[in-house]
């Protein structure tokens, strides 16, 4: 993982980071100026003894006003100004105060603070995150829209938890490696001071430096007891927001997330399933009307014949008839000659038997109209048979017409129930989901709300804790002035009494 990568993670341009940043430079920029004083003091310290080894060895070095003030303050001279020896080494009556004290930085508390404000934006973005929550919400969209509230408030606590842990890690480490610099210089100092001077402690000099040392020492312990239990205490009470708060929180987030992350699956899953019935019902329009054609194609195909058989009945029956009036018309004309021809005949050689013929000629004729009737008769009974197998036919294609608009229509009906039906469902399905997500979503602002008001209870009682333990630190702090105002006045005491 890069660097940047990295940053990214733990930044988020909030006031909680900007802070620890604030914090994190500015401690490490007192440390630093701490540790260059330290070493700057230590420096004048190696600069005299540096210049007491060369006098020891017989040379007269240079000697600059500001060694110079530090050797009467701190050697014994006698009467020529010359520092005093016993044995091969001088006299040191004032051991340095900054070699005395502990090289320990005062800014360890830096580390806690850095915690402390990560914990603080930490509770920051949780309690952002639920107030942009609002409990009424009915539509999915904005349930969604308000889980990414959340979890934006979410990424602002743990962003703003890491910031702080890590700027407090780090000091942690700059803490340690300034204190080693300060140690390793401090030893090297006791070890050539040891090495050069003897100590000699003047008459009332140890009552004068316990008066003077006294106070600060008795505070810097008093600061190291109260800074040691508040990191205890801080220490616990950090591990119990992370068990009782952080924890179930990021465990409940965690659920949601998987429950949300299986509606997304489960949602893709139903569109995807809902896409294929679509198509399913897209196919089954196509072969319904791929079949609706093929039986409109093979009904004209069973039309068309038999339109062309009747229309090839009936030219065959005109054809018939008209053969038939031909032949009855070449008959009439053959009668009419063969009648002629007897008649002419029958003048010219039996005028005698005129009204004999003229009745066999009445007769013949009544014969003739009796088969001219039974011919009109017959032509009459075959037209009305062509009449009757033409509206036959007719009725016919009429009814296979109805059937079919009847087919088309219940085809009809049934994809219109079928859609409706699934309407029904889609509707039936979202209104059902629409209620799963409302009845999880509300239990799980239900729980965050409850492990809200614990971690308050909790807050209240770790206030009530500091406060009592604030009290107790002013009691302590007051016992121990008055100890220290006592052995204060036994001491001056003592000395008035050494003086009398």
């Amino acid at each position: 993982m890069g660097i940047t990568k990295f940053w990214d993670i733990i930044w988020d341009n909030t006031p909680f980071h900007w802070a620890t940043v604030i914090v994190f430079l500015g401690a490490v920029i007192c440390e630093s100026y701490a540790v260059w004083q330290y070493f700057s003091q230590s420096h004048k310290i190696e600069r005299a003894i540096a210049f007491l080894q060369q006098f020891k060895k017989g040379k007269n070095p240079p000697l600059s006003s500001e060694i110079l003030t530090w050797l009467a303050e701190h050697l014994k001279i006698n009467s020529t100004g010359k520092p005093e020896k016993k044995g091969d080494k001088f006299i040191l009556l004032n051991y340095p105060i900054f070699l005395e004290r502990s090289p320990r930085s005062n800014l360890r508390f830096i580390t806690a603070l850095c915690t402390a404000i990560g914990i603080l934006g930490t509770f920051y973005g949780i309690q952002e995150g639920l107030q942009r929550i609002n409990l009424d919400l009915t539509d999915s969209q904005e349930l969604l829209a308000a889980i990414k509230n959340l979890l934006l408030g979410m990424k602002t606590a743990f962003s703003t938890s890491l910031m702080g842990l890590g700027a407090g890690t780090f000091f942690t480490l700059v803490l340690f490696g300034c204190d080693s610099l300060r140690m390793r210089k401090r030893d090297h100092l006791i070890a050539n001071i040891n090495q050069i001077f003897t100590t000699e402690v003047r008459e009332g000099g140890n009552e004068n430096a316990i008066a003077t040392q006294l106070l600060p020492l008795q505070s810097i312990i008093q600061f190291q007891e109260k800074k040691q239990e508040s990191s205890e205490d801080l220490k616990t009470l950090i591990q119990t927001i992370r068990s009782e708060l952080i924890e179930p929180v990021a465990q409940q987030l965690k659920q949601n997330s998987q429950v949300v992350r299986e509606t997304f699956l489960e949602l893709g899953s139903i569109s995807q399933n809902l896409g294929n019935s679509i198509l399913t019902i897209q196919n089954f329009q196509q072969q319904t009307l791929i079949k609706l054609e093929e039986f409109a194609d093979n009904l004209k195909k069973v039309l068309e014949p038999t339109a062309t058989e009747i229309h090839k009945a009936v030219s065959e029956s005109i054809r018939a008839m008209e053969t038939q009036r031909a032949a009855f018309e070449a008959s009439a004309e053959t009668a009419a000659t063969t009648f002629r021809n007897i008649r002419e005949e029958l003048q010219a050689t039996l005028h005698t038997q005129a009204e004999i013929e003229q009745q066999m000629l009445q007769e013949t004729h009544a014969r003739m109209i009796t088969i001219i009737e039974k011919a009109n008769t017959a032509f009459q009974q075959q037209s009305t048979t062509l009449q009757t197998v033409g509206n036959e036919a007719s009725n016919l294609i009429h009814s296979a017409k109805i059937e079919l608009l009847a087919g088309l229509q219940e085809i009809n009906s049934m994809l219109l129930s079928t859609n409706q039906t699934i309407q029904s469902e889609l509707e039936e399905f979202q209104q059902n989901y629409h209620n799963s997500l409302h009845d999880l979503f509300y239990q799980s602002v239900n729980g965050i709300q409850a492990q809200r008001r614990a971690f308050k209870e909790s807050i209240a009682d770790v206030a009530a804790t500091f406060q009592g333990i604030r009290e107790d630190w002013q009691q302590v702090f007051q016992a121990c002035q008055t100890q220290i105002e006592l052995l204060f006045n036994a001491t001056v005491e003592n000395r008035s009494r050494r003086r009398d």
